[in-house]
């Protein structure tokens, strides 16, 4: 009498691969179930949280839109800043009008130029709107100083006016001062001689231009953003989400379809290729292609599982380690074809498609395993620890929240030798409930029978011959092992 025994399901399933060469820990299919323990534990369904609008959630991505999270405060890629509650453009436009100067009894002798900028909470804009040819106020002075008026109402988002000033004969701005709300309309003469001038801050911000219109797939990485238009990646000044010079950008072979951050580095996808920047100013940016032909063509996809950047290329399932992109799904599971996104929660990839999920346990030895559940957006709030789903109705559900879930498993070809007939005599399962157990032998049904009660199931098989079996369970409980019987006759 042999004994074939199965108490570990921890390496999960593989569908790709043929059941007859499939080792007998490896199943053919496992739904609904995590494993980690080397149980078959059930997965716990969704629950409605009662929203239909992630916003409730303090969530503020869509299936549409990328959102990146920079100190705590979210900024998405309509170049929209959500701020005490509500929304602000991102980036400063800049002021499309020069500064009136009038002269004025002063100290002052020669050739003066006089330009101001916006401050937003800090943030500064440029001098002059992208493209202006003349951006500041040209005035000879001899024995004279420069007087202006202030705006009398400064724009909506503004906090304060910056006013700068050239050293006679010369093109380098200093700061006159700067003024806030209570000034809106004044009259300011200037009155600060040039060998004073020339010990205040020189302006830094003339190429804080707002993020280019248009731009796709909103990124942070160590402090500076990143956003696509067609072929070509920008990027902002570092930690100022605000200013995004227009010379800073790099282009690739095709059109950008996806970004994600990495160690020291972006990822720039296109539908067939990944390219690795690295640096994060325009003086130290290398552009490095990555081996292989394996690209992103749905953003959606993209996650980080583990800190490694994970998505979905027209191969499979891919995880970039650093150096190497790794298809972690080759020759173990069948992809699906309509796929809708993906999402990391506790080093799990979840990836959603039109009929189901596919799980990546990272943490659990590389395995894969399914879910009857499907969503048309989805994202893991890591302060909480939950993960949301939004389902096409819209509503709003908690992933494992719910009741159990019907687990399903199946076996491989169950046999030590397809060319050796067996006898199939007894089949015993341990489960905490009722199971329902289905057996096969040589893809006929000999047994279906729900078996209640908590520990062993013994049955005894009916007089069945075949080279090899398979068994197959469902239970809304937790499996532990199953063992089988057999004798072996040698063929005629």
């Amino acid at each position: 009498m042999t004994v074939l025994r199965v108490d570990n399901f921890a390496k999960g399933m593989n569908n790709y691969i043929g059941k007859s060469v499939l080792p007998v820990d490896i199943a053919s299919n496992i739904v609904n179930a995590e494993c980690s323990t080397g149980n078959l534990v059930p997965i716990k369904g969704t629950a409605y949280t009662g929203f239909d609008d992630p916003i409730k959630l303090d969530w503020h991505g869509t299936k549409d839109r990328s959102v990146a999270k920079w100190f705590n405060e979210y900024y998405w890629s309509d170049n929209v800043k959500l701020e005490y509650g509500g929304t602000k453009a991102l980036g400063i436009t800049p002021p499309s009008s020069l500064l009136t100067i009038t002269p004025v009894t002063g100290e002052l002798e020669g050739n003066y130029k006089y330009c101001y900028t916006y401050v937003m909470d800090g943030w500064e804009s440029a001098p002059f709107t992208e493209g202006a040819t003349i951006w500041y106020t040209s005035i000879k002075l001899s024995k004279q100083t420069g007087s202006f008026t202030l705006p009398s109402s400064y724009p909506k988002t503004i906090t304060h006016i910056r006013v700068y000033r050239t050293i006679a004969e010369d093109f380098t701005f200093y700061l006159i001062g700067e003024y806030d709300k209570t000034n809106e309309g004044k009259t300011i003469t200037d009155t600060i001689s040039d060998l004073d001038l020339g010990l205040h801050p020189v302006i830094d911000s003339l190429n804080n231009f707002p993020p280019p219109q248009k731009g796709k797939f909103l990124t942070e990485n160590e402090g500076v953003f990143y956003l696509a238009i067609d072929n070509k990646l920008y990027m902002s000044q570092i930690s100022n989400p605000h200013a995004w010079n227009r010379g800073n950008w790099v282009g690739v072979k095709d059109t950008i379809t996806g970004i994600a951050s990495t160690y020291q580095g972006i990822l720039i996808f296109t539908n067939n290729s990944t390219t690795k920047l690295l640096g994060n100013t325009i003086a130290t940016l290398f552009v490095q292609n990555v081996p292989d032909t394996m690209g992103c063509p749905n953003w959606r996809t993209i996650s980080k599982i583990s800190n490694f950047p994970i998505w979905v290329s027209n191969d499979g399932i891919c995880l970039f380690d650093g150096q190497n992109i790794l298809l972690v799904s080759y020759q173990k599971i069948t992809m699906p074809k309509q796929i809708i996104c993906g999402e990391t929660a506790n080093d799990v990839y979840y990836l959603f498609h039109d009929t189901g999920v596919v799980c990546f346990d990272y943490r659990n030895n590389q395995s894969f395993r399914l879910l009857d559940i499907k969503c048309d957006y989805c994202w893991y709030d890591g302060i909480r620890n939950k993960f949301y789903l939004q389902l096409y109705n819209n509503e709003i559900h908690e992933f494992g929240a719910g009741e159990n879930l019907t687990v399903y498993y199946e076996s491989g070809w169950l046999s030590e030798s397809e060319l050796t007939y067996k006898n199939f005599r007894k089949l015993k399962v341990y489960s905490e409930g009722e199971v329902r157990i289905i057996f096969d032998v040589e893809d006929e049904t000999i047994m279906d029978k729900y078996i209640k009660g908590n520990g062993w199931k013994q049955l005894f098989l009916p007089v069945s011959t075949g080279r090899y079996c398979v068994l197959k369970l469902q239970s809304n409980h937790l499996i532990t092992e199953f063992m089988l019987d057999f004798e072996q006759q040698m063929q005629n």
